[in-house]
């Protein structure tokens, strides 16, 4: 199995099962991030748990620490959208687009349940 990106949820909402496939979107996260910037949204690894250097507050120096920082799901529901359109504008954009904009429209269905359910989440890799 690849790396791949997946959505936490901060806690369970009924009926939703949260996974995804994320391979695509990992390994089309750098083109991805580019174009987030292009498109004026946050890039989505700037969803993701920023790691802070544990020496800061004497740990050791090698070791880091993940931040566990929640998000609203409005600002990745831009985010995926601007990417969605302008995929569907422009499918060859990104290599594989299809698998990529087959992980977005799933992020899209997670990120609209977590609204309305008032659920924050986060991404992550899973390595």
């Amino acid at each position: 199995m690849s790396a791949a990106y997946f959505i936490v949820l901060e806690k369970d909402i009924p009926g939703i099962d949260p996974y995804v496939n994320g391979e695509a979107l990992f390994r089309s996260a750098v083109k991805l991030d580019r174009l987030a910037g292009r498109l004026s949204v946050k890039p989505l690894r700037k969803f993701s748990p920023e790691e802070e250097d544990a020496s800061e507050w004497g740990g050791s120096q090698q070791t880091k620490v993940v931040a566990a920082e929640w998000f609203d799901p409005e600002p990745g529901l831009v985010t995926v959208d601007a990417l969605l359109r302008h995929l569907g504008e422009a499918p060859a954009a990104i290599h594989n687009g299809d698998e990529v904009v087959a992980d977005l429209e799933d992020f899209r269905r997670i990120l609209i349940s977590a609204k309305k359910s008032h659920v924050r989440w986060r991404l992550e890799v899973d390595l």
